[in-house]
């Protein structure tokens, strides 16, 4: 296979050659982009989650063009080429969501232990205020703040304005404990 696509080059850098769907590979391809586009919109995904989902489109579009070539295709992509790359997407998809959840895993894991410890937090604390204390589990600043954006939408913090008046650059978030949250903590 590789020798044939060596000793016959498809096309050339000044005349490449474009291949495209045949028409029903094309209507199959539409179709399942709609619903792939759907699920990533539609559902609670993680932001990772759905910019990955949005690229499986060109991921699939390339599958079906190497099974294309490696059965001998030199005009157009077909039927079978792509269903052999559908049937991959399940595959490649399972995969991707157990990883994506091991991450929301891990960030789970940090927003419990922030919990935890919020006794050795100050009122209106801030993420460095996390970071400074060199936890173990807590050191990576973007899994904390990750963390306290779940937090924050589960209602267990709330953030607090900051007059940031006389001081230059970004202003700092604060956060403050839900009453409930705190007199509810998880014993250590």
């Amino acid at each position: 296979m590789f020798h044939s696509l060596y000793d016959k080059p498809l096309g050339s850098p000044e005349h490449p050659l474009v291949m495209r769907f045949s028409a029903d590979a094309q209507e199959i391809f539409r179709e399942w982009m709609q619903k792939i586009f759907k699920e990533a919109k539609g559902n609670n995904l993680s932001e990772s989650l759905q910019s990955h989902l949005l690229k499986m489109p060109k991921t699939i579009a390339s599958l079906a063009l190497i099974f294309e070539l490696t059965e001998g295709g030199r005009f157009e992509i077909n039927k079978g080429a792509l269903q052999t790359a559908l049937r991959w997407e399940k595959y490649l998809l399972s995969h991707v969501k157990r990883l994506y959840a091991a991450g929301n895993a891990s960030i789970e894991d940090c927003a419990k232990l922030i919990v935890e410890r919020c006794d050795c937090l100050p009122d209106g604390f801030t993420l460095r205020d996390i970071h400074q204390r060199s936890w173990s589990s807590l050191k990576d600043n973007q899994a904390v703040k990750q963390a306290l954006e779940l937090l924050y939408r589960c209602n267990y913090i709330r953030e607090i304005a900051s007059d940031n008046s006389s001081k230059s650059g970004r202003p700092t978030i604060r956060y403050e404990w839900n009453p409930l949250a705190k007199s509810y903590k998880t014993p250590q």
